[in-house]
């Protein structure tokens, strides 16, 4: 080392890294940029965050004898700009503390995620993801991939809430009591009993699903109101189909809801999906089925993000606003770009 760097043979190599302050803690939605990989914030904001280098372009004269440096052009460097996001810090220890000691309870859970939007404005106080790395328990748990924008998965009675509305805006009240029969509520057995014998995963779980309720005589005569109220899926298909009778119909519907369209968040996840996906029947004379599976939230697919969006839009009396994670953006001259609502308008009758 005292023979300094040429005589001596010493190296110095700089490794440029992403500091965390506050460890995992909403990792995956900070995000980074490394190679091809442009994730999060850090990713998808790259060219506002990272500035601009300078530049000077000089040469030597001779000037009396004297070498003097003259100034040829000069462009001036460019700080980055500071992104403030919507994150509330207490709140996301806590659910990414809640979550992380759940999910490493139970191996046999994928992952998890935790949102928290304000119900008003749309921004995102809270946006945890926790899984097992590696296909669940082969590695310690950890912010690996956001599934509140990147997984896509059927809801299920979750989205019970959409036959619901979806019946109370077409007709304005609901029936307190529903005597359909069976045969009536699912009058395509024959089309039931052919898509049991296809070879497609998808429509065999139905399958069983569906014909299950067919042989539950229990489910044969319960009111609308214990239906929605439990999540029955009896009920819920069974008011699609009575209620709706026409697949286009109810597809119309949830395109009114905003549910088939992009909600436009600022990140997107690499790989994920940011439209939620519909399946097609697959068989000429099976669209009744498909609007029963529908109706109980079979046959779409949505990512949690997309979800809450429509639950908040419940809770706003109506009105769907844009959920957004980007409060501000001050570049070196502190001028100040803030989030505008966007606001959609009454998507459901208060």
């Amino acid at each position: 080392l005292r023979k300094g760097q040429f005589a001596g043979g010493l190296i110095v190599l700089e490794n440029k890294q992403r500091s965390y302050p506050y460890g995992d803690l909403a990792r995956r939605v900070l995000g980074y940029r490394k190679d091809h990989a442009w994730v999060g914030i850090d990713g998808q904001f790259d060219s506002i965050i990272k500035g601009y280098d300078g530049e000077k372009l000089t040469k030597y004269i001779n000037f009396a004898g004297w070498k003097k440096e003259k100034l040829i052009r000069e462009i001036p460097k460019l700080d980055g700009a500071d992104v403030r996001t919507t994150l509330a810090i207490p709140m996301q220890q806590v659910a990414d503390k809640i979550l992380r000691e759940y999910i490493s309870r139970d191996t046999t859970i994928y992952g998890g995620t935790v949102i928290i939007m304000d119900v008003k404005t749309g921004a995102i106080r809270t946006m945890s993801n926790i899984e097992h790395k590696a296909h669940r328990n082969l590695e310690p748990v950890g912010e690996y991939y956001n599934l509140a924008i990147g997984y896509q998965f059927e809801p299920g009675s979750i989205l019970g809430a959409v036959s619901l509305i979806s019946f109370l805006q077409e007709y304005g009240h609901m029936y307190q009591s529903v005597t359909h029969q069976v045969d009536s509520i699912f009058p395509f057995a024959s089309a039931i009993n052919r898509i049991a014998s296809l070879n497609n995963a998808y429509y065999q779980y139905n399958y069983q699903f569906v014909h299950s309720l067919i042989q539950d005589s229990k489910y044969s005569n319960i009111s609308a109101i214990d239906g929605v109220s439990k999540s029955n899926p009896y009920v819920l298909a069974g008011m699609s189909l009575s209620e709706y009778g026409a697949l286009d119909r109810y597809l119309y519907t949830l395109q009114n809801l905003s549910l088939t369209e992009d909600i436009n968040f600022e990140l997107k996840e690499p790989g994920g999906r940011s439209t939620p996906r519909i399946g097609k029947p697959i068989v000429t004379d099976d669209y009744n089925y498909f609007l029963a599976s529908l109706g109980c939230g079979y046959g779409i697919a949505m990512t949690p993000l997309q979800i809450l969006t429509f639950y908040n839009t419940i809770a706003n009396k109506g009105t769907k606003v844009k959920p957004y994670i980007i409060e501000s953006i001050e570049n070196s001259s502190r001028h100040t770009y803030r989030h505008s609502l966007i606001d959609f308008s009454s998507a459901i009758d208060e």
